[in-house]
């Protein structure tokens, strides 16, 4: 069964952050605008293409649909008015949560809007207790997902897919399967592509950010007299995955200056760093921070910054922009923007 109601965003950060705290209560295809004026047009098209769902404005001007959301965008806009536009994406749904919690706000638009929807029927879960559908955002899904948003131009058919991330083609064709029906990809002739690439990118932000928890923990490590960062990192590749993480991930005027070097490792590499006298300390003392991978496709399609492999740009992008700070999302943006090599 699919879900019956469709958000139609003006193409905002704060009505993005709305339609993900509604999708956290009701499942949802979202549909990002251009523009404020674009939306009365989605809204029509979506009514002819599906015309038992329910379609849901989060616009401030009334765009025809079945459900108004502008008063609720207005308040929650105000919310997030003093964080920059990633920064609502990657926390506004938090952040929206939080405001309700705390009871810091008169009972409005935001309820009517939920009660609005309170209406619709939610989906039915399987017998043995799972949602339907796969999760787009881990595993066979991740791997996808970062080579889609990497060639976001491409038509990709599931056997190139699974050749790029070497993964079987029947788990290639349930994560395409679900990331359809999600209304993530454009699809012709058996090839698909993201339908909208920083939409994709954007919602598998929070999923990410929720796996590695912010703050992010890291084992520090400091190097015994003699051996340098480089050198730690080429014995770690000889025996292992190992990959510049985060800030380390960045080059130029974004850069980080100074601190310990954040780095994905997988255990063999960990093993050539201890092997070579590295000791367990704190962080503050620290020549690396090793970070757990949540996903073995941090090591895929690494990019090269300072003449050492880093995590590909997707995989940047989102260690940066799920950390909360101005800076980060600054370089965020800096790498997304980067060419594909």
């Amino acid at each position: 069964m699919k879900p019956r109601v469709a958000f139609i965003t003006d193409g905002s950060a704060s009505a993005k952050a709305l339609a993900d705290w509604l999708r956290q209560r009701l499942p949802a295809i979202l549909i990002e605008g251009r523009n404020a004026t674009d939306v009365r047009a989605l809204v029509s098209a979506r009514r002819m293409e599906r015309p038992r769902e329910r379609v849901v404005s989060l616009a401030l001007a009334d765009a025809g649909a079945d459900i108004a959301g502008g008063d609720a965008l207005g308040c929650v806009a105000s919310w997030l008015a003093d964080l920059s536009p990633i920064e609502r994406r990657a926390r506004g749904a938090e952040i929206i949560e939080s405001h309700r919690r705390s009871g810091a706000h008169e009972p409005g638009a935001l309820e009517r809007l939920l009660g609005d929807l309170s209406v619709v029927p939610r989906l039915p879960r399987s017998k043995r207790g799972r949602p339907p559908g796969a999760n787009p955002f881990r595993g066979v899904g991740f791997d996808v997902c970062v080579a889609l948003l990497l060639a976001p131009d491409r038509r990709w058919t599931e056997r190139d897919l699974a050749l790029e991330t070497e993964h079987a083609p029947s788990a290639i064709h349930r994560v395409l399967r679900e990331l359809g029906r999600r209304g993530y990809l454009l699809r012709v002739r058996g090839a698909s592509r993201p339908r909208d690439a920083e939409l994709l990118r954007d919602d598998l932000l929070p999923a990410w950010r929720a796996r590695i928890g912010v703050p992010r923990a890291g084992r520090g490590f400091s190097l015994p007299a003699g051996t340098t960062v480089e050198k730690a990192l080429s014995a770690a590749r000889k025996l292992g995955f190992c990959v510049l993480a985060g800030p380390s991930a960045v080059e130029g005027p974004e850069a980080t200056v100074g601190g310990p070097t954040m780095v994905y490792v997988d255990q063999p590499a960990l093993a050539a760093i201890v092997g070579l006298g590295a000791s367990e300390v704190a962080g503050t003392m620290a020549h690396l921070v090793v970070w757990d991978s949540p996903e073995s496709g941090v090591f895929r399609w690494p990019r090269t910054v300072r003449a050492l492999p880093a995590t590909n740009r997707v995989v940047t992008f989102l260690d940066l922009a799920s950390t909360g700070v101005d800076r980060a999302f600054t370089a965020a943006e800096s790498v997304w923007t980067e060419r594909s090599t």
